[in-house]
């Protein structure tokens, strides 16, 4: 007489010491198992109440094992989006710029479905320009490694906040490799280009690249300052808003406090007068297709993003000598930072002083 079978699934350790949860696929008549991921007991009996959990309220779909759900990229976009995103408010375009591509391609696939083939494929089909989200003012859908990048980590940041939030289990995590980092932009304007691109500008486009340049800042925290964050009676600029939450003082792109230098006098006497504590000094809110439209105008549109001012900045200050420590705390940035992405600069500066130094 044969053992009998059993109805429920059960956990067991295999040799490795993982824990696996099994059961009996009556259709296959044989026994499958799926890994909890864990060695741990508590952490895996954990687990497999939630499963029990879902397999008792869908007993039809226990045969496709821990994802009885079938969390699919999109829920998981919502979930993430709407519960960290948009209630953190850190950083909020690039996920949601990110979110078309991702839904577009992947649609509703299972998360654990997404493996090395399908990044693979998401990566080449981005490059080829295959993916077309309705998207406004896009000319071109072909995605630079950089962007492909980002896309595929935000998904996967995605699923890890799932999982930390007990939406899915371990067993739903996908499988994601993303191309490797581009190296940095190191283009800048020289002295000339800059004085060109700021003294042809106009409006608020000239006020914003005197700040920009003269800050090091990034473009969005010129483009949301406000008059309560200028401190003339101490001679700084807050680029960290009062209403920040902890989070986004904490994040990598920190906003630092910087002095109000000699230039910038005049351009925020101007600008916050009349003005109340919370109103934004420039009313335009996005400076990236005036500023690429008036390098294009200039002659140069391999250089026309916004970001290059505080390249520029940086990189002036650098060839002037100054300290890498001090340019490091003006941008908010480590010194291993700084040293990465400008040290071809504090490279020169050190040979031009180091030959004035045997010279002497």
């Amino acid at each position: 007489m044969g053992r009998q079978l059993r109805e429920l699934p059960w956990i067991a350790k295999r040799s490795n010491g993982i824990w696996y949860v099994h059961w009996y696929d009556k259709r296959a008549r044989q026994t499958r198992r799926c890994s909890l991921k864990t060695k741990d007991l508590a952490d895996a009996y954990h687990m497999f109440e939630r499963y029990l959990a879902k397999w008792r309220a869908t007993p039809a779909e226990k045969p496709r094992g821990m994802n009885v759900t079938h969390v699919t990229v999109t829920k998981i976009l919502d979930f993430y989006i709407a519960r960290h995103i948009d209630r953190e408010r850190i950083d909020v375009k690039r996920p949601r710029s990110a979110r078309p591509y991702i839904e577009m391609f992947f649609n509703d696939t299972p998360l654990n479905r997404i493996r090395l083939q399908a990044c693979a494929a998401y990566v080449d089909a981005r490059r080829a320009g295959q993916v077309r989200p309705a998207l406004r003012r896009r000319s071109t859908f072909i995605g630079r490694d950089g962007s492909i990048r980002r896309e595929l980590l935000i998904l996967r940041t995605a699923a890890r906040y799932a999982l930390k939030h007990e939406l899915i289990c371990h067993s739903d995590m996908p499988l994601i490799e993303a191309p490797p980092e581009p190296p940095s932009r190191t283009v800048y304007l020289t002295k000339a280009e800059f004085k060109l691109a700021h003294e042809t500008a106009e409006g608020e486009l000239k006020d914003f690249i005197a700040l920009a340049y003269h800050t090091g800042a990034r473009r969005g925290a010129i483009e949301n300052l406000t008059a309560g964050q200028v401190d003339f009676d101490g001679g700084h600029i807050h680029l960290q808003p009062d209403n920040a939450s902890a989070k986004q003082r904490r994040s990598k792109k920190r906003k630092p406090i910087t002095p109000i230098l000699r230039p910038l006098l005049p351009v925020l006497t101007r600008l916050t007068a009349g003005r109340g504590p919370s109103e934004r000094l420039l009313s335009k809110k996005d400076f990236y297709t005036p500023f690429n439209r008036h390098l294009k105008r200039l002659g140069l549109p391999a250089k026309g993003f916004p970001h290059i001012l505080r390249h520029t900045r940086a990189t002036h200050l650098l060839q002037a000598g100054v300290s890498i420590y001090d340019v490091a705390k003006l941008l908010g940035d480590t010194t291993a930072t700084v040293e990465r992405v400008y040290g071809h600069h504090s490279c020169e500066s050190l040979g031009k002083k180091l030959d004035q130094f045997d010279d002497a």
